[in-house]
C-alpha cells in the first residue's frame, strides 16, 4: 500500500490567499469610513490677549520699526504674534515704565533707547 503525500503546497496557496483577501477587505473598509466620514470644520479656540516686552537690543534691529509705529511697526508685530501662536497684533511700541518696573521697590529710569517693547497680541 502506498501512502498519499498530503499537498501542503496548496494548503499554503490557500492560506496566502485567505490572508491577503483579508488584508484587501481591511484596507478597502479603512478606506470606505474615512471617505464617509463627515467633514467637520473645526477651529481652535483663540487665544487671550497677552502683552510681550522684547529687550530693545535684541539684536535684529526691529526696535526702530515697533518704536517709530510706522508701516514696518505692524509687520513685525504681526510677525512676533504669529511666531508666538496668535493671530495679530492689537498694539505694539515702547513699553510704559510702570510695565516693566513693577518688580522692584524703587522705580528704575532706563533711557528710552533701552526700554523694552511692548507689543500685544490676540486671536
Amino acid at each position: 500500500m502506498s501512502k498519499v503525500q498530503p499537498r501542503s503546497g496548496l494548503r499554503d496557496n490557500i492560506m496566502r490567499r485567505a490572508v491577503a483577501l483579508v488584508g484587501l477587505f481591511g484596507i478597502v473598509g479603512a478606506g470606505t469610513s474615512l471617505a464617509l466620514l463627515p467633514a467637520t470644520n473645526t477651529v481652535a479656540a483663540p487665544k487671550a490677549e497677552r502683552t510681550y516686552l522684547i529687550p530693545a537690543g535684541d539684536g535684529y534691529g526691529v526696535a526702530d520699526c515697533i518704536a517709530s509705529k510706522s508701516e514696518c511697526g505692524q509687520i513685525v508685530a504681526d510677525a512676533w504674534c504669529e511666531s508666538q501662536g496668535h493671530r495679530t497684533a492689537t498694539a505694539y511700541g515702547v513699553a510704559a515704565q510702570e510695565d516693566f518696573t513693577g518688580s522692584t521697590p524703587r522705580q528704575a529710569s532706563a533711557p528710552a533707547t533701552e526700554q523694552p517693547l511692548a507689543i500685544t497680541c490676540s486671536g
